[in-house]
Protein backbone atom coordinates (compact mmCIF):
# COMPACT_ATOMS: atom_id res chain seq x y z
CA UNK A 1 0.00 0.00 0.00
CA UNK A 2 1.06 3.60 -0.59
CA UNK A 3 0.87 6.30 2.07
CA UNK A 4 1.36 9.98 1.30
CA UNK A 5 2.75 12.08 4.17
CA UNK A 6 4.73 15.33 4.22
CA UNK A 7 4.40 15.54 0.39
CA UNK A 8 6.30 12.24 0.09
CA UNK A 9 5.10 8.80 -0.97
CA UNK A 10 5.90 5.81 1.24
CA UNK A 11 5.37 2.21 0.21
CA UNK A 12 4.41 0.19 3.27
CA UNK A 13 4.26 -3.60 3.34
CA UNK A 14 2.87 -5.33 6.45
CA UNK A 15 2.46 -9.10 6.58
CA UNK A 16 1.28 -11.29 9.45
CA UNK A 17 2.51 -14.86 9.93
CA UNK A 18 0.88 -17.06 12.58
CA UNK A 19 1.93 -20.34 14.21
CA UNK A 20 -0.15 -22.28 11.67
CA UNK A 21 1.96 -21.00 8.80
CA UNK A 22 -0.83 -18.79 7.50
CA UNK A 23 -0.06 -15.33 6.17
CA UNK A 24 -2.10 -12.17 5.77
CA UNK A 25 -1.12 -8.92 4.05
CA UNK A 26 -2.55 -5.71 5.47
CA UNK A 27 -4.20 -3.50 2.85
CA UNK A 28 -5.39 0.12 2.78
CA UNK A 29 -8.78 -0.80 4.23
CA UNK A 30 -7.20 -2.47 7.28
CA UNK A 31 -4.38 -0.03 8.06
CA UNK A 32 -4.83 2.89 10.46
CA UNK A 33 -1.47 3.77 12.07
CA UNK A 34 2.05 2.55 12.86
CA UNK A 35 3.99 3.74 15.92
CA UNK A 36 7.64 2.91 16.65
CA UNK A 37 9.54 3.63 19.86
CA UNK A 38 13.25 3.27 20.62
CA UNK A 39 14.81 4.04 24.01
CA UNK A 40 18.23 4.01 25.60
CA UNK A 41 16.81 1.62 28.22
CA UNK A 42 16.66 -1.26 25.73
CA UNK A 43 18.24 -2.29 22.43
CA UNK A 44 14.86 -3.50 21.15
CA UNK A 45 12.52 -1.41 19.01
CA UNK A 46 8.93 -1.49 20.22
CA UNK A 47 5.81 -0.35 18.47
CA UNK A 48 2.09 -0.50 17.89
CA UNK A 49 0.07 -1.31 14.78
CA UNK A 50 -3.53 -0.11 14.64
CA UNK A 51 -5.94 -1.88 12.31
CA UNK A 52 -9.46 -0.89 11.33
CA UNK A 53 -11.83 -2.95 13.48
CA UNK A 54 -15.16 -1.61 12.27
CA UNK A 55 -17.81 -4.33 12.67
CA UNK A 56 -15.07 -6.55 14.20
CA UNK A 57 -13.61 -7.05 10.71
CA UNK A 58 -10.16 -8.05 11.99
CA UNK A 59 -11.02 -10.16 15.00
CA UNK A 60 -12.97 -13.31 15.83
CA UNK A 61 -12.72 -14.43 12.20
CA UNK A 62 -12.43 -18.19 11.80
CA UNK A 63 -11.12 -19.59 8.50
CA UNK A 64 -13.91 -21.19 6.53
CA UNK A 65 -13.65 -24.85 5.59
CA UNK A 66 -13.96 -23.96 1.91
CA UNK A 67 -11.09 -21.45 2.00
CA UNK A 68 -8.04 -22.98 3.63
CA UNK A 69 -5.99 -19.85 2.85
CA UNK A 70 -8.15 -17.62 5.04
CA UNK A 71 -6.08 -16.15 7.88
CA UNK A 72 -7.00 -16.75 11.51
CA UNK A 73 -6.14 -13.52 13.35
CA UNK A 74 -4.80 -14.31 16.80
CA UNK A 75 -6.36 -12.71 19.86
CA UNK A 76 -3.48 -13.45 22.24
CA UNK A 77 -0.28 -12.35 20.49
CA UNK A 78 2.69 -14.40 19.36
CA UNK A 79 2.29 -13.69 15.66
CA UNK A 80 5.15 -12.43 13.55
CA UNK A 81 4.78 -9.10 11.75
CA UNK A 82 7.07 -8.36 8.82
CA UNK A 83 7.18 -4.59 8.17
CA UNK A 84 8.93 -2.85 5.29
CA UNK A 85 8.82 0.89 4.65
CA UNK A 86 10.27 2.46 1.51
CA UNK A 87 10.45 6.13 0.59
CA UNK A 88 10.07 7.30 -3.00
CA UNK A 89 13.22 9.38 -3.48
CA UNK A 90 12.69 10.14 -7.18
CA UNK A 91 9.04 10.59 -8.31
CA UNK A 92 10.07 10.40 -11.99
CA UNK A 93 12.02 7.13 -11.90
CA UNK A 94 10.09 5.85 -8.87
CA UNK A 95 13.42 5.04 -7.21
CA UNK A 96 12.89 3.95 -3.60
CA UNK A 97 15.00 4.02 -0.44
CA UNK A 98 14.35 1.35 2.19
CA UNK A 99 14.13 3.01 5.60
CA UNK A 100 12.87 -0.02 7.53
CA UNK A 101 12.80 -3.77 6.90
CA UNK A 102 12.33 -5.74 10.12
CA UNK A 103 10.46 -8.67 11.63
CA UNK A 104 8.64 -8.20 14.93
CA UNK A 105 6.71 -10.41 17.34
CA UNK A 106 3.38 -9.39 18.89
CA UNK A 107 3.28 -9.15 22.69
CA UNK A 108 -0.28 -8.06 23.31
CA UNK A 109 -3.51 -7.20 21.50
CA UNK A 110 -6.13 -4.70 22.65
CA UNK A 111 -9.50 -3.66 21.30
CA UNK A 112 -9.94 0.09 21.48
CA UNK A 113 -10.90 3.22 19.59
CA UNK A 114 -9.05 6.10 17.96
CA UNK A 115 -10.78 9.32 16.90
CA UNK A 116 -14.14 7.65 17.48
CA UNK A 117 -13.36 4.62 15.29
CA UNK A 118 -12.96 1.04 16.50
CA UNK A 119 -9.39 -0.24 16.15
CA UNK A 120 -7.41 -3.35 16.93
CA UNK A 121 -4.07 -2.49 18.57
CA UNK A 122 -1.15 -4.86 18.07
CA UNK A 123 1.78 -4.18 20.42
CA UNK A 124 4.98 -5.59 18.96
CA UNK A 125 8.71 -5.74 19.70
CA UNK A 126 11.86 -6.61 17.74
CA UNK A 127 12.03 -10.35 17.03
CA UNK A 128 15.31 -10.70 18.97
CA UNK A 129 13.35 -9.98 22.14
CA UNK A 130 11.26 -13.12 21.63
CA UNK A 131 13.85 -15.69 22.78
CA UNK A 132 14.73 -13.53 25.78
CA UNK A 133 11.13 -13.38 26.92
CA UNK A 134 9.63 -16.71 25.90
CA UNK A 135 12.53 -19.19 26.17
CA UNK A 136 12.83 -21.28 29.32
CA UNK A 137 16.33 -22.69 29.64
CA UNK A 138 18.73 -23.66 32.44
CA UNK A 139 21.71 -21.31 32.47
CA UNK A 140 24.48 -20.50 34.94
CA UNK A 141 27.84 -18.77 34.92
CA UNK A 142 29.15 -22.01 36.46
CA UNK A 143 28.86 -23.51 32.97
CA UNK A 144 31.95 -21.50 32.04
CA UNK A 145 34.08 -22.53 35.04
CA UNK A 146 36.20 -25.67 35.12
CA UNK A 147 35.24 -27.91 38.03
CA UNK A 148 33.06 -25.31 39.84
CA UNK A 149 32.22 -27.71 42.66
CA UNK A 150 35.75 -27.50 44.04
CA UNK A 151 36.15 -23.74 43.55
CA UNK A 152 35.78 -21.05 46.19
CA UNK A 153 33.05 -18.42 45.89
CA UNK A 154 35.51 -15.88 44.46
CA UNK A 155 36.95 -18.42 42.00
CA UNK A 156 33.50 -19.24 40.63
CA UNK A 157 32.85 -15.64 39.56
CA UNK A 158 33.35 -14.50 35.97
CA UNK A 159 33.39 -11.02 34.44
CA UNK A 160 29.89 -9.54 34.14
CA UNK A 161 30.66 -8.51 30.54
CA UNK A 162 31.53 -12.15 29.74
CA UNK A 163 28.40 -13.39 31.49
CA UNK A 164 26.22 -11.10 29.35
CA UNK A 165 28.00 -12.28 26.22
CA UNK A 166 27.67 -15.97 27.15
CA UNK A 167 23.97 -15.58 27.95
CA UNK A 168 23.19 -14.01 24.57
CA UNK A 169 25.35 -16.45 22.60
CA UNK A 170 23.79 -19.43 24.38
CA UNK A 171 20.28 -18.06 23.94
CA UNK A 172 20.58 -17.63 20.18
CA UNK A 173 22.57 -20.89 19.84
CA UNK A 174 25.58 -19.23 18.22
CA UNK A 175 28.34 -20.80 20.32
CA UNK A 176 30.49 -21.66 17.29
CA UNK A 177 30.15 -18.16 15.80
CA UNK A 178 29.59 -15.62 18.61
CA UNK A 179 30.72 -12.81 16.29
CA UNK A 180 27.50 -13.32 14.33
CA UNK A 181 25.53 -11.65 17.15
CA UNK A 182 28.22 -9.89 19.25
CA UNK A 183 30.17 -6.83 18.08
CA UNK A 184 33.52 -7.82 19.56
CA UNK A 185 35.10 -4.42 18.76
CA UNK A 186 32.42 -2.59 20.71
CA UNK A 187 32.18 -4.75 23.80
CA UNK A 188 33.64 -3.01 26.86
CA UNK A 189 35.06 -5.40 29.41
CA UNK A 190 33.85 -5.05 32.99
CA UNK A 191 35.79 -4.89 36.22
CA UNK A 192 32.85 -6.37 38.13
CA UNK A 193 32.47 -10.13 38.49
CA UNK A 194 29.51 -12.33 39.29
CA UNK A 195 28.26 -15.84 39.96
CA UNK A 196 24.69 -16.12 38.74
CA UNK A 197 22.16 -18.84 37.93
CA UNK A 198 18.72 -18.40 36.36
CA UNK A 199 15.94 -19.71 38.55
CA UNK A 200 13.81 -22.55 37.27
CA UNK A 201 11.42 -21.43 34.49
CA UNK A 202 12.76 -17.87 34.58
CA UNK A 203 12.96 -16.15 31.17
CA UNK A 204 16.48 -15.06 30.17
CA UNK A 205 15.39 -11.40 30.06
CA UNK A 206 15.36 -11.49 33.89
CA UNK A 207 18.97 -12.65 33.91
CA UNK A 208 20.01 -10.05 31.33
CA UNK A 209 18.53 -7.23 33.38
CA UNK A 210 20.24 -8.46 36.54
CA UNK A 211 23.62 -8.77 34.82
CA UNK A 212 23.34 -5.29 33.33
CA UNK A 213 22.61 -3.89 36.79
CA UNK A 214 25.91 -5.36 38.01
CA UNK A 215 28.03 -4.06 35.14
CA UNK A 216 30.94 -1.71 35.93
CA UNK A 217 33.34 -0.92 33.08
CA UNK A 218 36.96 -1.94 33.58
CA UNK A 219 38.79 1.23 32.53
CA UNK A 220 36.63 4.04 33.92
CA UNK A 221 34.26 2.17 36.27
CA UNK A 222 31.17 3.46 34.44
CA UNK A 223 27.66 2.20 33.86
CA UNK A 224 27.04 0.20 30.70
CA UNK A 225 24.40 0.48 27.98
CA UNK A 226 23.42 -2.47 25.76
CA UNK A 227 22.61 -1.54 22.16
CA UNK A 228 22.05 -3.19 18.79
CA UNK A 229 23.59 -2.00 15.54
CA UNK A 230 23.46 -3.86 12.24
CA UNK A 231 22.04 -6.92 13.98
CA UNK A 232 24.94 -7.10 16.46
CA UNK A 233 24.78 -6.51 20.20
CA UNK A 234 27.12 -3.85 21.58
CA UNK A 235 28.02 -3.21 25.22
CA UNK A 236 29.31 0.32 25.70
CA UNK A 237 30.42 2.14 28.81
CA UNK A 238 29.21 5.69 29.36
CA UNK A 239 32.78 6.82 28.72
CA UNK A 240 32.85 5.25 25.26
CA UNK A 241 29.45 6.68 24.33
CA UNK A 242 30.51 10.20 25.29
CA UNK A 243 33.88 9.97 23.54
CA UNK A 244 32.25 8.74 20.32
CA UNK A 245 29.34 11.17 20.52
CA UNK A 246 30.54 13.23 17.55
CA UNK A 247 31.61 10.18 15.52
CA UNK A 248 30.14 6.69 15.39
CA UNK A 249 27.35 7.49 17.87
CA UNK A 250 26.21 10.67 16.08
CA UNK A 251 22.85 9.78 14.51
CA UNK A 252 21.83 13.13 13.00
CA UNK A 253 21.48 16.87 13.40
CA UNK A 254 18.64 19.29 14.21
CA UNK A 255 18.65 23.05 13.70
CA UNK A 256 16.39 25.06 16.01
CA UNK A 257 15.36 28.15 14.07
CA UNK A 258 14.75 31.53 15.73
CA UNK A 259 13.89 34.91 14.27
CA UNK A 260 17.57 35.85 14.59
CA UNK A 261 19.40 35.00 11.34
CA UNK A 262 22.82 36.28 12.42
CA UNK A 263 25.66 33.78 12.64
CA UNK A 264 27.56 33.65 15.94
CA UNK A 265 31.33 33.37 16.17
CA UNK A 266 32.46 30.11 17.73
CA UNK A 267 35.85 28.52 18.30
CA UNK A 268 34.25 25.07 18.61
CA UNK A 269 35.25 22.44 16.08
CA UNK A 270 32.77 22.58 13.22
CA UNK A 271 30.73 19.45 12.49
CA UNK A 272 29.57 18.58 8.99
CA UNK A 273 25.86 17.82 9.34
CA UNK A 274 22.68 17.94 7.31
CA UNK A 275 20.26 19.63 9.67
CA UNK A 276 16.55 18.91 10.06
CA UNK A 277 14.97 22.34 10.71
CA UNK A 278 12.40 22.93 13.44
CA UNK A 279 11.11 26.28 14.74
CA UNK A 280 11.83 27.15 18.36
CA UNK A 281 8.10 27.63 19.02
CA UNK A 282 7.64 23.85 18.61
CA UNK A 283 10.36 22.95 21.10
CA UNK A 284 9.48 21.98 24.65
CA UNK A 285 12.25 22.49 27.23
CA UNK A 286 11.93 20.19 30.24
CA UNK A 287 14.00 21.61 33.15
CA UNK A 288 16.46 19.51 35.10
CA UNK A 289 14.85 17.79 38.09
CA UNK A 290 17.83 17.87 40.40
CA UNK A 291 16.06 19.93 43.11
CA UNK A 292 12.86 17.90 43.38
CA UNK A 293 14.05 15.65 46.19
CA UNK A 294 16.80 14.94 48.65
CA UNK A 295 17.75 11.61 47.03
CA UNK A 296 18.48 12.68 43.44
CA UNK A 297 21.57 14.72 42.50
CA UNK A 298 23.36 14.47 45.82
CA UNK A 299 26.31 12.44 47.12
CA UNK A 300 25.70 8.68 47.19
CA UNK A 301 27.44 6.34 49.63
CA UNK A 302 27.33 2.54 49.69
CA UNK A 303 27.04 0.57 52.92
CA UNK A 304 28.25 -2.91 52.01
CA UNK A 305 28.26 -6.15 53.98
CA UNK A 306 30.40 -9.10 52.88
CA UNK A 307 28.63 -12.14 54.33
CA UNK A 308 31.61 -14.37 53.50
CA UNK A 309 34.17 -12.36 55.51
CA UNK A 310 31.54 -10.89 57.88
CA UNK A 311 32.81 -7.35 57.13
CA UNK A 312 31.02 -4.01 56.79
CA UNK A 313 32.44 -1.34 54.48
CA UNK A 314 31.36 2.20 53.64
CA UNK A 315 32.25 3.58 50.17
CA UNK A 316 31.95 7.36 49.98
CA UNK A 317 34.25 8.96 47.40
CA UNK A 318 33.15 7.39 44.09
CA UNK A 319 29.52 8.46 44.41
CA UNK A 320 30.03 12.17 45.01
CA UNK A 321 28.83 15.02 42.80
CA UNK A 322 32.40 16.39 42.63
CA UNK A 323 33.68 13.00 41.37
CA UNK A 324 30.92 12.86 38.75
CA UNK A 325 31.90 16.31 37.47
CA UNK A 326 35.55 15.30 37.40
CA UNK A 327 34.72 12.17 35.36
CA UNK A 328 32.63 13.97 32.73
CA UNK A 329 35.36 16.60 32.34
CA UNK A 330 37.94 13.86 31.71
CA UNK A 331 35.76 12.29 28.99
CA UNK A 332 35.27 15.44 26.89
CA UNK A 333 37.18 18.58 25.97
CA UNK A 334 36.11 21.93 27.46
CA UNK A 335 32.94 20.30 28.86
CA UNK A 336 31.63 19.63 32.35
CA UNK A 337 28.78 17.58 33.80
CA UNK A 338 25.39 19.25 33.43
CA UNK A 339 24.67 19.10 37.17
CA UNK A 340 22.92 21.95 38.96
CA UNK A 341 23.41 21.42 42.66
CA UNK A 342 20.71 22.83 44.87
CA UNK A 343 22.09 24.49 47.99
CA UNK A 344 19.15 23.21 50.00
CA UNK A 345 20.18 19.62 49.19
CA UNK A 346 23.96 19.90 49.62
CA UNK A 347 24.00 18.67 53.26
CA UNK A 348 22.03 15.56 52.27
CA UNK A 349 23.50 12.16 51.42
CA UNK A 350 21.85 9.03 50.08
CA UNK A 351 23.09 5.69 51.48
CA UNK A 352 22.67 2.51 49.46
CA UNK A 353 22.67 -0.85 51.25
CA UNK A 354 24.26 -3.79 49.48
CA UNK A 355 25.53 -7.32 50.05
CA UNK A 356 28.47 -8.98 48.30
CA UNK A 357 30.32 -12.28 48.11
CA UNK A 358 33.76 -10.87 47.32
CA UNK A 359 35.77 -7.81 48.25
CA UNK A 360 35.04 -4.31 46.92
CA UNK A 361 32.39 -5.44 44.44
CA UNK A 362 30.23 -2.46 45.41
CA UNK A 363 32.90 0.24 45.59
CA UNK A 364 31.60 1.92 42.42
CA UNK A 365 27.87 1.34 42.93
CA UNK A 366 27.35 4.93 44.11
CA UNK A 367 28.96 6.27 40.95
CA UNK A 368 26.85 4.04 38.67
CA UNK A 369 23.62 5.07 40.42
CA UNK A 370 24.57 8.75 40.19
CA UNK A 371 25.39 8.45 36.48
CA UNK A 372 21.99 6.87 35.89
CA UNK A 373 20.30 9.68 37.78
CA UNK A 374 22.26 12.25 35.75
CA UNK A 375 20.66 10.82 32.60
CA UNK A 376 17.17 10.45 34.07
CA UNK A 377 17.04 13.92 35.68
CA UNK A 378 18.91 15.83 32.96
CA UNK A 379 17.51 18.90 31.26
CA UNK A 380 15.60 17.64 28.24
CA UNK A 381 14.39 18.87 24.89
CA UNK A 382 11.25 17.48 23.26
CA UNK A 383 11.57 18.08 19.52
CA UNK A 384 9.08 17.21 16.73
CA UNK A 385 10.74 16.53 13.36
CA UNK A 386 9.88 14.81 10.10
CA UNK A 387 9.77 11.04 10.52
CA UNK A 388 13.23 9.65 11.22
CA UNK A 389 13.77 6.09 12.46
CA UNK A 390 17.56 6.47 12.39
CA UNK A 391 17.64 8.69 15.50
CA UNK A 392 17.68 5.88 18.04
CA UNK A 393 17.85 5.89 21.80
CA UNK A 394 21.44 5.89 23.18
CA UNK A 395 22.75 7.75 20.11
CA UNK A 396 23.59 11.46 20.07
CA UNK A 397 22.10 14.26 18.00
CA UNK A 398 23.87 17.49 17.12
CA UNK A 399 21.61 20.47 17.89
CA UNK A 400 22.32 24.01 16.73
CA UNK A 401 20.43 27.17 17.70
CA UNK A 402 20.41 29.90 15.05
CA UNK A 403 21.25 33.50 15.90
CA UNK A 404 23.46 35.11 18.54
CA UNK A 405 23.20 33.49 21.99
CA UNK A 406 22.37 36.10 24.64
CA UNK A 407 23.19 34.01 27.70
CA UNK A 408 24.81 30.78 28.85
CA UNK A 409 21.47 28.97 28.65
CA UNK A 410 21.25 29.63 24.92
CA UNK A 411 24.90 28.65 24.42
CA UNK A 412 24.27 25.34 26.16
CA UNK A 413 21.47 24.41 23.74
CA UNK A 414 23.90 24.16 20.84
CA UNK A 415 25.90 20.95 21.03
CA UNK A 416 25.49 17.20 21.43
CA UNK A 417 22.43 15.78 23.19
CA UNK A 418 21.86 12.18 24.31
CA UNK A 419 18.76 10.63 22.71
CA UNK A 420 16.58 9.15 25.45
CA UNK A 421 13.57 8.20 23.34
CA UNK A 422 12.28 8.48 19.79
CA UNK A 423 8.57 7.98 19.10
CA UNK A 424 7.74 7.88 15.39
CA UNK A 425 4.21 7.79 13.93
CA UNK A 426 3.31 6.85 10.35
CA UNK A 427 -0.24 7.16 9.11
CA UNK A 428 -1.96 8.67 6.07
CA UNK A 429 -0.97 12.34 5.96
CA UNK A 430 1.58 12.13 8.76
CA UNK A 431 5.11 10.79 9.26
CA UNK A 432 6.59 12.46 12.34
CA UNK A 433 9.09 11.71 15.09
CA UNK A 434 9.11 13.11 18.61
CA UNK A 435 12.66 13.13 19.98
CA UNK A 436 13.32 13.34 23.72
CA UNK A 437 17.00 14.07 24.37
CA UNK A 438 18.96 14.94 27.50
CA UNK A 439 21.92 17.23 28.17
CA UNK A 440 24.70 15.32 29.94
CA UNK A 441 27.39 18.03 29.77
CA UNK A 442 27.72 21.78 29.32
CA UNK A 443 30.32 24.08 27.89
CA UNK A 444 32.72 25.26 30.57
CA UNK A 445 32.07 28.87 31.54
Amino acid sequence: MTITANSTEYTVSIQFINDRGQTKTIDDGDFKKLTFESSYFTPFMRGQLQLNNTNQRNIFQTPSLAKVNDYDMSTSGGEFIVIRIQQTSNPVTQQKITILSETYITQNIEIGSTDGEKVLKYFFVNIDYGPLMYTKMPWSTNNYIDDPVHKTTAEKQILVSDAIKHLLVNLYDNKSHPESIIDMKNWDESSSKIEYTLNNQQPPIIGLRHLMSKYVSKKHHDMGILTQNGGLYQLNSLNRLLKQASGRNLAGAIQIETEDIRKPYSNKRSMTSTFSPVHISNINIIPQKSTLGSDIMIDHSVSSYNFIDKEFKLFNEEGTISKLKEDITSYTTNREAAVQEANINKPNKFILSSFEKSKNQNSYTGRIVLQQKLINTSEKLSIPILGNLYLKGSNFVNIELTGIPHNQKMRNISGLWFILKNTTVLRPGKFQSQIICGRLDNEKV
